[in-house]
């Protein structure tokens, strides 16, 4: 804009300030900071809650629950559900029951999955987060405001959206309880150096580092993050066959850890859970029987073993305060 040089042009440009200001200020839009076009939630988003049914085919899977919820764990705070967001989400749980069924059996087999809608989440980068360790007794998935961003619902890779992508990870977190599988020797073998040599080409240019990581038969660049991240990316991968240049070996080990049906429970996960109830209830004895009940079964559980671990200092600090009673 151009500045006034005399008299005549300031006190016109003064007068359509003064004209813009008034009309800014009788204007229902002043204060309002809508987000850039598909940056933002959904319009309907705001729409107020109604009762969607979810279908019966995933009502043993899953439930919504208005909280209280998982807000604490993550330091946010959860809000209702709308009609529309819980659409989107039973869209994106129909798919993954298609595309992997045997993933959503070992994500929902200690119990229904509760999801969560997160508030106060604008900026976080993240779209959904799954929870659910030995010693929580409920699987639970928090969706934070970019799930529902109309720009994450274009496809970036062929048959699959961003939202549907991010579902199925999610799910695969789930259904590995306890960190088990991404922390087994096999997954380290069979993974672990090609994702160490893909890492250094993960960068902020994520169209870019994805197809290096391609390229290194590692599906995107956020698997090269960690073994865990790396599971819940080459499954999610692998159910929608974008399995190119993936170690058929790597296929194998996924589909039959986390895809294939019938699906036996480990009998030493619900040990675990149980033992960790049992350690907040304060019967530190029966905890530990538990323990190494889990342990016995299997010797590599890093949740059992961290927490026989934690309940020999709870036992330690209460023998302690025992024998000296002017502690407490």
């Amino acid at each position: 804009m151009r500045i006034a040089s005399d008299g005549q042009d300031r006190h016109q440009a003064g007068r359509l300030i003064a004209l813009c200001l008034v009309f800014m200020l009788s204007s229902p839009l002043v204060g309002a900071q809508p987000a850039p076009a598909g940056h933002g939630p959904d319009e309907s988003a705001t729409a107020a809650p109604e009762s969607v049914p979810v279908p019966e085919s995933l009502s043993r899977y899953v439930e919504f629950s208005d909280g209280p919820g998982p807000g604490g764990r993550t330091g946010r705070s959860v809000r209702p559900w709308t009609a529309d967001e819980k659409q989107k989400v039973l869209e994106c749980l129909t798919v993954a029951r298609q595309q992997a069924p045997g993933l959503l059996v070992r994500a929902a087999a200690y119990g229904r999955i509760g999801l969560y809608r997160a508030q106060g989440c604008e900026h976080v980068t993240a779209s959904a987060c799954a929870m659910f360790k030995s010693s929580r007794q409920k699987p639970e998935i928090l969706f934070f405001d970019r799930f529902f961003f109309p720009s994450y619902y274009y496809q970036v890779r062929p048959n699959v959206t961003n939202r549907v992508w991010a579902t199925v990870h999610e799910l695969a977190h789930l259904a590995d309880v306890g960190g088990k599988i991404a922390a087994s020797r096999r997954w380290a073998s069979l993974t672990g150096k090609l994702i160490e040599q893909a890492h250094f080409l993960s960068c902020e240019q994520l169209w870019v580092s994805d197809q290096l990581c391609r390229d290194k038969g590692v599906p995107t660049a956020y698997a090269t993050r960690n073994l865990t991240e790396a599971l819940a990316e080459f499954a999610t991968a692998i159910a929608f066959h974008h399995e190119a240049k993936i170690n058929p070996q790597v296929i194998s080990f996924v589909k039959e850890k986390l895809f294939a049906l019938p699906y036996d429970p480990d009998p030493s996960i619900p040990l675990a859970m149980g033992a960790f109830k049992l350690m907040k209830q304060g019967k530190l004895e029966a905890a530990r029987e538990a323990f190494d009940q889990a342990l016995k079964i299997d010797p590599d559980y890093a949740d059992a073993y961290w927490g026989r671990q934690l309940l020999e200092i709870r036992i330690s600090e209460r023998n302690k305060a025992n024998a000296n009673p002017q502690l407490n």
